[in-house]
Formats: structure tokens, sequence, C-alpha cells
């Protein structure tokens, strides 16, 4: 039974006063329609409250040094359980021991088992990772909150993306990808010979990135033809 869909995006750190916070927002609500992110949570209490300034929320609480919460924001539509969508704001970091890059990881997650919201992950992964202007990103729908950890930090699955300056970490593969330009060339993708069996399943956007669907349907290793097409990306990118 599909009971979330989440999205999940790395981008370079934000700045005071950062457009990015606010596209990134506004590209959830035009994804899904209907959807208002205008709450937030600011207390252990994990209670909405409504906003008007969501951008300075963000401000005063992930860049001030001194703040003891600044980690994460929580936006949302203020809803829980059943189409409950929220938006979390967090720092984080890539890489391993001695070389550290710090990030900024978005996460969507969407509570419902609508099939028109799964029709929408594409284009929300996309519309997300183009205002963030992100390093990578990946999403799908997932039975559970440790099918999707499982998802995010199996060793078996990450993929070894090197940049031109050296720096190397890694990236989970999951049904919905996106590789900024840099990612996708440490990767060799795409290449019309090597990835001709998936035709029209990725796509270039603004010349920024590009957005990979493993399959057309959501992945589901029950399928013969999903397996199949999943021991192909391990070989493909260079997976053992």
């Amino acid at each position: 039974m599909l009971t979330r869909s989440d999205i999940v995006c790395d981008a370079e750190p934000f700045v005071t006063g950062d457009s990015r916070i606010e596209k990134v927002l506004r590209s959830v609500e035009d994804a899904l329609p209907g959807t208002s992110v205008d709450h937030v949570i600011l207390s252990s209490r994990y209670k909405w409250e409504r906003t008007s300034d969501r951008v300075r929320l963000v401000n005063e609480r992930a860049f001030d040094e001194t703040s003891k919460d600044f980690l994460t924001t929580i936006f949302g539509n203020g809803k829980r359980n059943d189409d409950a969508v929220t938006v979390t704001l967090g720092r984080s970091s890539k890489g391993g021991v001695g070389r550290v890059r710090k990030t900024w990881t978005i996460r969507v997650s969407i509570s419902n088992e609508k099939e028109s919201t799964v029709s929408r992950l594409p284009a929300l992964l996309r519309a997300i990772c183009e205002s963030a202007d992100a390093i990578n990103g990946w999403g799908g729908t997932f039975s559970s909150l440790a099918q999707f950890n499982s998802a995010a930090n199996n060793s078996k699955r990450p993929i070894a993306a090197t940049m031109a300056d050296g720096f190397r970490f890694d990236l989970p593969l999951s049904w919905l990808n996106y590789w900024s330009d840099a990612v996708a060339q440490s990767l060799n993708f795409p290449d019309p010979d090597l990835d001709a069996c998936l035709g029209g399943l990725y796509a270039n956007i603004s010349d920024r990135g590009w957005v990979l669907r493993l399959t057309n349907e959501l992945l589901d290793l029950r399928n013969p033809e999903h397996l199949k097409r999943l021991t192909w990306a391990y070989g493909r990118f260079g997976m053992t």
C-alpha cells in the first residue's frame, strides 16, 4: 500500500536572503495544486503555526550560529496524516573522512495514496532541484519511513560520483533521480549507446542537470522487468 512519497535534494549552502528558499517553497505549491506551504514548526512540541514570512524565519533560524535549533526548519500545509505535506530544510554534508563539503538538504514528504500525487513526483523533483540549483536529488513512494531510510542509507545502493576537482561522494539511486551537469559528467551520463534502453525516461532541464526515471511506473522489485532495469543501472553506473 502506498503511504508516503518523498523527494530529497542536496544543494550548495543557502546564504542570508537567498532567493532559492522561496523558489523551492513556491515550486512545491505549484507542483501540488491546492497546497499552501504556509505553516511552520517552531517548537519541540511539533505544533504547526501559521506564518506569513517564511523566508525571514529560515534566515533567523538557519543563519544564527548561536542558535541551538538552527539545524532544521519544517514548513508544511498544517495538516497531519492524510494529505500532509512537509518541506524540511536542514544543513548536511557530503564526503567522508578528511574531505567534507557543507550542503543543504531539502526534503519534501507527502502523505497520501492518490495516484495523481505519484504522477506528479517527476515534475516535483525537477521543480525543486531546479529552484534550489541542486547538486543531486532522488525520490519515490515508500510504504514506510523504514523503507525510505533504507533507500537513502543502504551501502549497497549508492553511486560514487567524482567531481572535476577530485571531490568524491555517494549518491542514492532511486526510482527518480536528479544529477547536476557536473555530477552527470562524472557518471558519463547520458551516453547515447549505453543509455539507449532508457528511451524517453531522462531529460535535460534548463542546462543545469538531468532527471532520470528508472522505470515508467513506480519501481517495484517484485516486477521482473523492474528488477532487470535496476540490475542494469547497477552495472551502468559502476556499482557491484
